[in-house]
């Protein structure tokens, strides 16, 4: 958070009012982050000057279970907006004739199993060192059959107008039941004739028209009863839109294992050149962890003790900071969980037999993996249906035009990972898509290498590339080589924003244009 800088008259003042100023401002708490060292010529710390703001305790979704099954408390996404660490207090109040308790009440993420039916109030409170939180509580429903799903429709966020994609592929049902969707635009602007196209998709979008707030709502039915409403915010705004923090996947790690955090897949809509700061918030008592190179994209640690690590990100666009979030690393000394992954989101024609990878899952003791997948969505109507339910490489061949949505879960013969998913979108005559990567920044004068390799075919026909320099500073000579390959060179010269456009074929069927950023600044 920024904060104005003091007034520079504290420099003129006389010794006496200088000293009175400082007793004032460390009565008061101060009001910014100021090189207070400086203006108060060393009579107080910078610590001194920074106002200090409570933490925010964020205790995690609504989940509901079946009784017997272990869940999994979630407190990582807590916050502290001045970087501070945190220490955390779980209570839990059972139903009548429950004796469940937690695993631990001070770590970010405990654990309990209900033992009877009914509803378990789970509340965090955190505290930064200095000022405890507002309590935020979550409520974990359990049922000895059918457990309702869980609505999931993403954050609430700033767009530019234009097109909005939501998603609601997080959403979750602990039956493994497939989920069918139904989303609703509840207030839209003054003026707005928005609408959702497919509501009943799991990734449906709509174009923001007019500046200011559209409220989303996502219902999801597993088949037998719907989950609860959950609600986000998409604000339309006119001028700079706020840059995307992205965090990689939470992690399990052995002790004394480097572990490396990722923040490349941050984004700004507007294509501005985006700065990172990561802070580890918490660790193990007694843990020494420290981050390294805590302002490039991919900062790393020793996970030196056992337990769980919480690292926080925020990107800025030199403008305005992202909001802050958050991703758990988790540390043990015997066996660690296994983390699922598997290969992209792909777009194919309706017919074509598609092939899902779950070979690019980990885990960190070199055990066997067992793979579960599910079809957890397909179009209305479709009869499509995966190869095989455990196989590393499952094949669908979509028969009708809309979204199929596979999940996947690794168990490493102790312990099941979290679930991904990947989704296959199937059309008619569908469009080859250019990508021609994310925004780059290089000093002026230097070279940069693009790259088109994440374009997408719906054809068995390798693509053709047709790459063109659309926009390059005032005077400048730059030049674009290689425009027919699928990893051009620009050469720039001049400090400014250069614009490169793609379009990839094949079969004689042309993609829509897409533009990438390359910022050149000076030395």
């Amino acid at each position: 958070m920024n904060y104005n800088t003091l007034p520079v008259f504290f420099r003129l003042a006389s010794r006496s009012v200088l000293l009175g100023a400082v007793a004032l401002l460390v009565g008061c708490g101060g009001g910014g982050t100021v090189a207070c060292s400086a203006a108060l010529g060393l009579l107080v710390s910078d610590a001194a000057c920074k106002k200090n703001d409570a933490p925010v305790a964020n205790a995690g979704p609504l989940q509901n279970v079946t009784t017997g099954t272990s869940v999994n408390l979630n407190g990582s996404k807590s916050i502290d907006a001045n970087g501070d660490s945190i220490t955390y207090k779980w209570t839990l109040v059972l139903p009548t004739g429950s004796t469940a308790k937690l695993s631990a009440d001070n770590i970010p993420n405990p654990k309990f199993t209900p033992d009877v039916p009914g509803s378990y109030v789970a509340t965090l409170v955190v505290n930064d060192g200095k000022l405890s939180s507002t309590p935020s509580s979550t409520t974990i429903v359990a049922s000895i059959q059918n457990s309702a799903p869980v609505a999931d429709a993403g954050i609430s966020r700033n767009v530019g107008l234009g097109l909005v994609k939501l998603d609601g592929t997080a959403s979750s049902d602990r039956n493994d039941d497939m989920l069918t969707f139904k989303w609703t635009l509840l207030g839209k602007p003054a003026g707005s004739n928005a609408v959702i196209g497919n509501p009943w998709s799991p990734m449906p979008s709509f174009t923001a028209d007019v500046l200011g707030n559209y409220m989303v709502t996502l219902v999801v039915n597993d088949g037998k009863t719907d989950s609860a409403v959950n609600a986000i915010t998409i604000t339309a705004v006119k001028d700079n839109v706020p840059p995307q923090a992205v965090t990689g996947a939470n992690q399990n790690v052995k002790v004394t294992d480097t572990v490396y955090l990722d923040a490349t897949n941050s984004f700004d809509q507007d294509n501005d050149f985006l700065r990172y700061s990561w802070k580890l918030i918490s660790v193990p008592k007694n843990s020494m962890a420290e981050l390294q190179n805590s302002t490039k994209a991919k900062p790393s640690f020793v996970a030196d003790l056992p337990g769980t690590y919480v690292a926080t990100l925020v990107v800025n666009d030199g403008k305005v900071d992202s909001d802050i979030v958050a991703t758990t690393v988790t540390a043990s000394v015997a066996n660690s969980a296994p983390v699922a992954k598997t290969t992209g989101d792909q777009m194919v024609t309706v017919g074509k037999l598609v092939t899902f990878d779950a070979t690019p899952s980990s885990d960190r003791d070199m055990d066997k993996l067992n793979y579960k997948w599910t079809l957890s969505y397909k179009p209305q109507g479709s009869s499509a249906f995966l190869s095989s339910l455990t196989s590393d490489k499952p094949t669908l061949t979509p028969d009708l035009q809309g979204l199929y949505v596979a999940t996947l879960i690794v168990n490493d013969g102790t312990v099941d990972s979290l679930p991904v998913s990947t989704s296959v979108a199937a059309a008619y005559n569908t469009l080859p898509v250019a990508n021609p990567g994310l925004p780059q920044a290089v000093i002026a004068g230097a070279g940069v290498t693009l790259s088109g390799r994440l374009s997408v075919s719906t054809s068995n026909t390798p693509l053709t590339y047709s790459w063109s320099l659309i926009t390059k500073p005032t005077n400048s000579a730059a030049y674009l080589s290689g425009v027919g390959t699928s990893n051009p060179t620009l050469v720039t010269d001049l400090a400014g924003d250069y614009v490169v456009q793609l379009v990839v074929s094949n079969d004689g069927i042309a993609s829509l244009p897409v533009s990438v950023v390359v910022k050149a600044v000076n030395p």
